[in-house]
């Protein structure tokens, strides 16, 4: 991947909290609670289902001057961290890939916080 990727995707987030449900949102998550919320491990077909519940959904498949995102490559990402989450959450009292950039041709995640419950 490469930055003129990051410069020119959706801006999605991906993250957990001890609750053990994965939470999919964006750059409008915590303005407008628009996110999708279920628990891992999910497969890449329902992963697709889920991502058409957002009203951002829009800004991922394309939107006045933007390029449709990849939604087999985010729903690859999505199935992959969760299965990280399946296997190694419970360690961990949050993790948060965020952003993640989808894009045309992939997806990218530009910063990741692991949090453990020693360290709130």
């Amino acid at each position: 991947m490469s930055n003129a990727l990051a410069a020119t995707g959706a801006e999605l987030l991906f993250g957990m909290t001890n609750d053990a449900q994965f939470s999919l949102g964006g750059i409008f998550t915590a303005v407008l609670a628009d996110a999708v919320t279920f628990r891992p491990p999910i497969g890449a077909g329902a992963v697709c289902r889920y991502l058409e519940r957002p009203r951002g959904y829009r800004l991922i498949r394309s939107y006045r001057d933007r390029s449709r995102s990849n939604l087999k490559a985010i729903a690859a990402m999505i199935e992959r961290f969760g299965a990280l989450l399946a296997a190694i959450g419970p360690l961990f009292s949050a993790m948060d890939l965020d952003p993640v950039i989808a894009g045309p041709s992939g997806t990218l995640a530009v910063d990741a916080l692991f949090i453990s419950p020693r360290n709130p």
